[in-house]
């Protein structure tokens, strides 16, 4: 079961790629989109979005663009390393503006003005993008700003958006770019998110990816600020990896323990090994890491558990079929002789539970589960738990090794029984919740049953 399965999400919440489904409308990014629609809707003509790597500026660009596809036509660079003559041509063609052979710049310019007109009498803007302006020429830059020229009495025919990192506005500032920078009619700066609005943009991406069973408590999410500083590329790529450590233990919640172990292999990645040996108690954080790492680079195709004893070694690593297989083996050697009652899972007598009279479903009764121990003092009600006892174990639709798996669950994880039966061979298998109203069926031979007492 791969980690999307595991937590029940429909894609990845938090790739790297800035795709304008999980535009995050926080309050500097909507700022942003606002100066550039206003832009093409005020005919002005240039717009300056600035901000760190990182910020967003992308994806900005491309919700832009999907808002604006059936309303304008633009010509987006996105490599700005062009000289003047490279760059007119290279808007030309995303344009769809035609070119004859042999025209000289004259002549293209000319074309391109009778395509504005053109498109300024059927109600179409026209717009030039560039990301990462901060890589263009001086000249072409220049160039820019008399394509801007081309205009009527009344409006520009031409609007112009250049993104770019904080040192595009120095060299704008500069007295060689002067004349362009006055042209600059609006613009906007990307912020890091504040560390409020870094919780809300991990829950608005999760729910975007189909929220799932993955939750990801207030203190993590702290965490993930502090090592981002708010930069939304990185709490992606924190986010990420720490998802990734709470998958190898199995978990369905995100702890501060496991950004910090995201946190450490990001880091450890960014400055190199360490010089100094590691002290005996951080060795096995390096070792979990190390378990991270190794995971990453082959896509985690299988579920993994890592073991988080205080002073034990790492286990070895076993599949969910693997132990299921295990135990259907055992339960085949237990099978009861014909004629003979079935025998009860390896567990307590006073803890085995009984059927008790309900309705059939499949081959067996299904029933709550009612210990048949002593009736339980009046202080509170007995819940019955089965904790599994082997390195992983899977979760069926129904109670047959042979039901659809919904689930894995994994060594010393705890789950509340709802319901018990037999299946075939006498294996006994109970109904455990998972998350939510989620429910499922797992082997009696991978449980050690325990009774807790609640208080009134």
């Amino acid at each position: 079961m791969d980690l999307l399965e595991f937590y029940g999400l429909k894609e990845d919440p938090f790739r790297l790629t800035p795709d304008p489904m999980f535009f995050f409308p926080s309050a500097g990014h909507k700022e942003a989109l606002m100066s550039m629609e206003y832009l093409l809707t005020q005919k002005e003509g240039f717009c300056l979005i600035t901000g760190e790597p990182g910020t967003g500026k992308t994806t900005l660009m491309n919700v832009f663009v999907e808002n604006w596809r059936d309303r304008a036509d633009i010509a987006l660079i996105v490599t700005p390393r062009l000289e003047a003559a490279e760059f007119l041509r290279a808007v030309l063609d995303d344009l769809g503006v035609p070119r004859r052979e042999g025209a000289g710049k004259a002549d293209l310019l000319r074309d391109f003005r009778d395509f504005l007109v053109s498109r300024r009498e059927s109600g179409r803007a026209v717009a030039v993008i560039v990301d990462e302006a901060q890589d263009l020429p001086d000249d072409t830059l220049e160039e820019l700003r008399l394509l801007t020229n081309l205009e009527t009495d009344k409006e520009k025919l031409l609007q112009v958006i250049l993104i770019g990192q904080p040192e595009l506005e120095e060299r704008l500032a500069s007295h060689r770019l002067r004349h362009l920078n006055q042209r600059i009619s609006v613009a906007a700066r990307l912020a890091p998110l504040s560390r409020s609005e870094i919780s809300e943009y991990i829950n608005y991406r999760l729910i975007k990816a189909g929220k799932g069973f993955l939750l990801l408590d207030d203190s993590a999410a702290r965490g993930v600020y502090s090592y981002s500083r708010g930069v939304p590329r990185l709490a992606n790529l924190l986010t990420s990896r720490s998802i990734m450590s709470a998958y190898l233990e199995g978990s369905n919640v995100v702890s501060p323990r496991h950004v910090r172990l995201a946190a450490s292999h990001l880091k450890g990645r960014e400055s190199g090994a360490a010089s100094a040996a590691p002290s005996p108690a951080s060795r096995r954080g390096y070792a979990a890491a190390a378990v991270l790492a190794v995971a990453l680079a082959a896509g985690v195709g299988a579920a993994l558990y890592v073991y988080g004893g205080p002073d034990e070694p790492l286990p070895p690593v076993a599949s969910a079929p693997e132990a299921e297989a295990t135990a259907a083996t055992a339960a085949a050697e237990e099978a009861p002789p014909a004629g003979e009652a079935p025998k009860s899972p390896a567990h307590s007598p006073a803890a085995s539970p009984t059927l008790a009279p309900a309705g059939a479903t499949g081959t067996a009764p299904v029933a709550s589960v009612t210990p048949s121990t002593p009736a339980a003092p009046a202080d509170g009600p007995a819940t019955l738990y089965g904790i599994v006892n082997v390195s992983s174990a899977n979760i069926r639709s129904e109670p047959s090794i042979d039901g659809e798996r919904v689930g894995v669950a994994f060594r010393s994880q705890r789950l509340p029984l709802t319901g018990e039966t037999r299946g075939e061979r006498g294996i006994r298998w109970y109904r455990v919740r998972l998350y939510g109203d989620t429910e499922g069926w797992i082997s009696g031979n991978v449980l050690t049953l325990v009774q807790e007492q609640k208080s009134p």
